[in-house]
Formats: structure tokens, sequence, C-alpha cells
């Protein structure tokens, strides 16, 4: 698990620095084309985690009223 944590940190920082280096370059299409990939990254990897955290904490609160 530790592994794609790494993994997932150094595409993500691969991603950014390709964009700034583009965006210095003076070439704009190119230094904005990753950032629909980190969208989706985010929708499909990171708002698993918030949602499942959220839902549990959810739970937590309506057993407590009930």
């Amino acid at each position: 698990m530790r592994a794609v944590a790494w993994m997932q940190i150094f595409v993500i920082l691969f991603i950014i620095g390709y964009s700034t280096y583009a965006l210095f370059q003076g070439d704009f299409e190119r230094a904005l084309l990753p950032y629909p990939i980190l969208i989706l990254y985010y929708l499909l990897f990171a708002r698993k985690k918030t949602k499942g955290i959220s839902s549990a904490e959810n739970h937590d609160q309506r057993g407590r009223y009930e």
C-alpha cells in the first residue's frame, strides 16, 4: 500500500512539473493539458476516501441520537 501512495505522489508531481515546464516555455495549451487528468484523479480516488469517512461519521452520529 505504501508503494502505491509513493507512486501516486510521483505521478502527480511529474504532471505538475511537466505543466510548469510547458508554461515557462510559453506553450499554454500543453501546460493546461494535464489538469483534466488531475481533476479525474481527484474524482476517482480522493472522493472515494472522503465519502467513506463521512458516511461512517454519519452512521456514528445517527446511532447516538436514536
